[in-house]
Order: structure tokens, then sequence, then C-alpha cells
């Protein structure tokens, strides 16, 4: 009898412990730079997200900005650099069931928080508060937006200088 028991109580430890792993293996390490950076919108327009580095094995794969469902777990204040665990997901798949298969990555937990500016490739860019329209500076489309802002929005378009986000 005590053999039994001892031997349920193990088995039920590994199987336990097997669904554990399968959700850690489920979960990807995601690092949020101390900066946000932005992709272009449908009206060309710079659209401010989070810039994302996945960490793997290898140190990393390239920094580039994503959007993030959960975000508000971050509480995110710019100046700190984040380390979360995090897995992809569909974006609100009962409204746009058309695009069920995109997967956003969506926050599950803030692991670190650590003051610091995160040092990005020259091919990122940053959303910069004073620029026109956000974009940075470094941004080649700035230049263009700036030459053919009213060809591209309409004669009524302004020049907008975004503040802090």
């Amino acid at each position: 009898m005590k053999r039994l028991l001892f031997l349920s109580l193990l088995c039920t430890l590994l199987l336990v412990g097997c669904n554990n792993g399968e959700e850690e293996h489920r979960r990807t390490k995601l690092l949020i730079a101390s900066k946000y950076g932005y992709v272009i919108g449908g009206d060309t327009r710079p659209i401010p997200m989070p810039i994302v580095q996945v960490v793997n094995d290898e140190g990393g794969e390239q920094w580039k900005a994503s959007p993030l469902i959960g975000v508000e777990l971050l509480n995110y204040e710019e100046g700190y650099e984040y380390t979360v665990w995090a897995h992809k997901e569909s974006y609100m798949p009962d409204e746009f069931p058309e695009h069920e298969d995109v997967l956003w990555w969506k926050i599950d937990k803030v692991i670190d928080k650590v003051e610091k500016d995160t040092e990005l490739p020259d091919n990122v860019f940053i959303y910069t508060i004073g620029s026109p329209w956000g974009f940075d500076p470094r941004d080649p489309m700035l230049e263009y937006m700036l030459e053919h802002y009213k060809e591209i929005f309409g004669e009524d378009c302004e020049i907008y200088y975004p503040t802090k986000i």
C-alpha cells in the first residue's frame, strides 16, 4: 500500500512538473528598451511603439519596434529597460477574426526594471519629442515628409510636434 501511494505521488509530481515545463517553454524573455520607437502607420505618420528584443541563447535578436499586449503591466517609464516574460497571442481575435493569425507579444510578467540608456543600432529610430510628427531626425522619411506633407495629408495639414507620450 505504501509503495502504491509513493508511486502515485511520484507520478503526480512528474506530471505537474511536465506541465510547468510546457508553460515555461511557451514563454519567451524579452527586453524592452528605455526609449520608445515607432512604426509608420497607414497615413505615413509614426505610431509610437515599444522597442523590443527577443532574448535567446545567442545574445538576442535584432531590436525592433513592436506592438505589445498588456503593456500596462510595465507602468513604463522612459529611461528604464525592462525584462519581461511574454508569449505570442492574437490581438482581439473576436473583433478581428480575419487577422487572428497575426500574433503580438503579450506580457505575462515583469522580471526586472533597470535604469539604463539602451544601446540601439543605428537603423532603429526613436520617437523623438519635439521633432516633426515624432520622427527621429536621422530617419530619411522625415526629410521627405517635410518636403511633401501637404501632398500626403492635404492642404489643411500642419506640421505636428508631439509632446510627452
